[in-house]
């Protein structure tokens, strides 16, 4: 065996060990995330360093020069400019445990790409290469599948690294992804990867059946199978619309390239046909109108006395005088919500015990409208029950079809942030930094939700690297699309670079409505390479010098990878150290605060909850009141250093200075540094009002408590919302304002 060979092997290894890292899943906090995240830098360092060594035996191996990469090297430099003049450097760089983004990640995967450009030159390597990242997609998809019917995959062994599924908190399936939506995204990658290869296999010569002997095809077949089941259940909007204009895109092509007549006929019904499947979405109205008769007909035979009531608020008039239900409607309605509310019943609604038979019945449907839950109506109409039929989750989609959740918000914050810092942005992995601060009261009240992310990947550049990483990703990304439309044009196989085209379509319009996870910009990363390969040739065979030639820059090289290498194995031992000990409750506070700073750049998350903790359990911890504050004042002075803007951070420390505060009155002045901060941050937001509120009490400026507190009063009044519901059970809804209430008794 030659020493080529051995470490054409190594590589073979490393990169199928890289393409796994969909199935990793962590012993640790955010373990969907976290795990993949480390697993893959590791690893990528290991296969720079052994690229170094295939570099200096054989000078052929050499990167070839090309203008995709070069792009893609200016877009990193303008993340790093980026990231150094923008928010919060640390974050830009690190990213946080529940994303693992940021600079590092992005560069890592650049090199990867470099890595496995000039390594695979020939196309029966990069075929191979595709197999592999398939049969991780069936592995994923077969996961799935057995999660469907309740069957989770443990941890059989208890390491830190494993393929494992758990119950998450998601109707659907999450698989080894962590969440339904990343699913479906990834699985139309690997079906559309699997379809290309299936075209790039077929031969003209044989027969379907001959072909479909293929010893490939039971796996590419098997996992279109697996994956569309998945798609099916999740009903992800995101990923359908990104098939639907995937598919147009493909047929449409085909239709221009084919010259028989009954082929462009049959093409053209089918763009007609997928043209016209939004009209499916008018199902909704239907389903929302039978829903509300549905609901004037129950609550009107209950309550007679407010049939010819008119609502009319601030000058506005609402037809639907009903609403939602919930107190503040029936006391807009002079009604009292305890005449009407069946206690017996609003319990078994919380604890889940009515059954399917039941959950539709008259009496139910009352006891949820008084109670404020959601769609209670629309979900009992006959259209909506035979759609709910489908399995999945098809149905929710249609009910909640132009529902468009916090995307006007975000919208909002990333084009507040553009215009603010126009040129470079804000830096990467800082919207939510700017979040907090387009929220008003009620859209607090509405959301509650801190969103890390615009969800769409032009207003995250836009908002993050400004209008100059905008034009540079829009070069980088249109330069790869450009060499797959070349190849349609050149290439004998055009079908195959049709469906590659297809699949850059399909992830850019699934970029537009969604977070794309890791698993999803591994694949995009192979796909690169692949692509940009493909634009300057593939070889006919390996390419090994069987002289050592060695000069000066590959032995710098070498000894550079390798020291990164020993760094990221480093870093990844003590952020995986850091963020395992968070998923024990057995630590001290003590210990919880020697866990966070292991890796303080990204002690974002396990510092918050530390805090957090500490005030669930204050009276416990109380006893030792010197020693903890010492502990908290130590991990505040260094969230001012790591993430001086983190609005969550920043609330749970005026909380345990508000308390502290009532035993140690110098402490007031650091909760009015806090009240300073978060009103700068988010003015508007109730967890600021909240604060407020707080420090006027330490301060004893009753007038200024009565000021925030009528406030507080007047606005969680419009709060219609009074339950939660997640997954089919029901929350009554705390709105934090009992202790205030007897507070204000006291003083009044």
């Amino acid at each position: 065996m030659t020493i080529n060979y051995f470490l054409k092997r190594v590589v073979y290894f490393l990169v199928f060990i890289i393409a796994a890292s969909p199935l990793i899943v962590s012993e640790t906090f955010s373990p969907f995330v976290l795990g993949k995240a480390i697993w893959f830098r590791s690893t990528m360092w290991m296969l720079a360093l052994i690229g170094g060594f295939l570099f200096i035996k054989n000078s052929r191996l050499s990167p070839e020069k090309n203008i995709g990469f070069l792009l893609l090297g200016v877009l990193i430099i303008i993340q790093i400019f980026s990231s150094i003049f923008g928010l919060n450097t640390i974050n830009s760089f690190w990213g946080s445990m529940t994303r693992m983004n940021g600079v590092i990640q992005s560069a890592s995967f650049l090199i990867f790409s470099v890595i496995l450009f000039s390594i695979f030159r020939t196309m029966k390597e990069w075929i191979n290469i595709l197999r592999i990242i398939v049969c991780v997609g069936l592995l994923v998809s077969i996961l799935g599948f057995l999660e469907s019917f309740n069957i989770h995959f443990p941890n059989f062994l208890n390491i830190p690294f494993s393929i494992k599924t758990l119950d998450q908190p998601f109707e659907g399936i999450s698989s080894t992804l962590g969440n339904p939506v990343y699913v479906s995204w990834y699985l139309v990658m690997i079906s559309m990867l699997c379809l290309t290869l299936i075209v790039y296999e077929y031969s003209p010569e044989k027969n379907i059946q001959k072909n479909l002997n293929n010893k490939f095809s039971f796996l590419y077949i098997s996992t279109i199978l697996f994956s569309f089941y998945s798609l099916i259940i999740n009903f992800s909007r995101g990923s359908i619309i990104s098939i639907s204009i995937g598919l147009i895109f493909f047929l449409s092509v085909t239709l221009y390239m084919t010259k028989n007549k009954r082929n462009k006929l049959v093409l053209s019904f089918i763009i007609l046909l997928i043209l016209c499947s939004p009209t499916i979405l008018f199902l909704s109205p239907k389903i929302e109108n039978d829903g509300e008769n549905k609901k004037y007909e129950i609550v009107l035979k209950r309550i007679p006395e407010v049939k010819d009531y008119e609502m009319v608020i601030d000058g506005v008039y609402y037809s639907d005088y009903l609403g939602r239900g919930g107190k503040v409607q029936l006391e807009r309605l002079g009604l009292s919500y305890d005449d009407y509310n069946d206690k017996d019943l609003e319990k078994k609604i919380l604890n889940g015990e009515i059954s399917n038979e039941d959950l539709c019945t008259e009496n139910v449907l009352f006891q949820k409208w008084i109670m404020n839950i959601e769609s209670v109506f629309q979900e009992c109409t006959s259209l909506y029950i035979l759609i709910d039929k489908i399995p999945g989750e098809f149905s929710k989609s249609i009910l909640h079809s132009f529902h468009f959740g916090e995307r006007p918000l975000t919208i909002k914050a990333s084009i507040n942030s553009w215009i603010n810092n126009p040129i470079i942005g804000i830096g990467p992995e800082n919207f939510s930094i700017n979040y907090y601060k387009i929220f008003e009261f009620d859209n607090y009240l509405e959301s509650r939700t801190l969103m890390d992310d615009p969800h769409n990947s032009l207003l995250k550049i836009l908002s993050e690297l400004g209008i100059a990483g905008l034009i540079m990703a829009t070069l980088s990304y249109s330069y790869i699309f450009y060499i797959s439309i070349k190849k349609i044009i050149k290439s004998e196989n055009k079908f195959f670079w049709i469906l590659i085209s297809t699949l850059l379509i399909t992830y850019f319009i699934n970029s537009l409505l969604q977070f794309s996870s890791f698993s999803n910009q591994l694949v995009m990363s192979f796909l690169i390479a692949f692509i940009i390969r493909s634009s300057i040739g593939f070889k006919k065979r390996e390419l090994f010098d069987d002289e050592i030639n060695i000069d000066q820059s590959k032995i710098i090289y070498t000894s550079i990878v390798s020291i990164i290498l020993v760094i990221s194995i480093y870093s990844s031992f003590l952020i995986y150290a850091s963020s395992s000990k968070m998923v024990d409750s057995t630590y001290t506070i003590d210990e919880y605060q020697k866990n966070v700073n292991i890796f303080p750049s990204l002690s974002t998350e396990p510092r918050t909850e530390m805090i957090e903790i500490i005030n669930n359990n204050f009276q416990e911890f109380k006893i030792d009141l010197d020693y903890l504050v010492k502990i908290v004042d130590e991990e505040y002075e260094l969230s001012l250093i790591y993430h001086p803007d983190y609005y969550p951070s920043l609330y749970q420390f005026g909380i345990f200075y508000y308390e502290v505060s009532k035993y140690k009155k110098g402490y007031h002045q650091r909760l009015k540094e806090i009240v300073e901060k978060t009103n700068i941050i988010a003015p508007d937001i109730q967890p600021s009002l909240d604060l407020r509120i707080r420090e006027s009490i330490i301060s004893g400026d009753n007038n200024k408590f009565k000021e925030f507190y009528f406030e507080w009063k007047e606005k969680i009044a419009r709060e219609e919302i009074d339950v939660i519901s997640v997954r089919g059970k029901h929350y009554f809804r705390d709105r934090g304002e009992d202790f205030f209430d007897t507070y204000y008794e006291s003083i009044k």
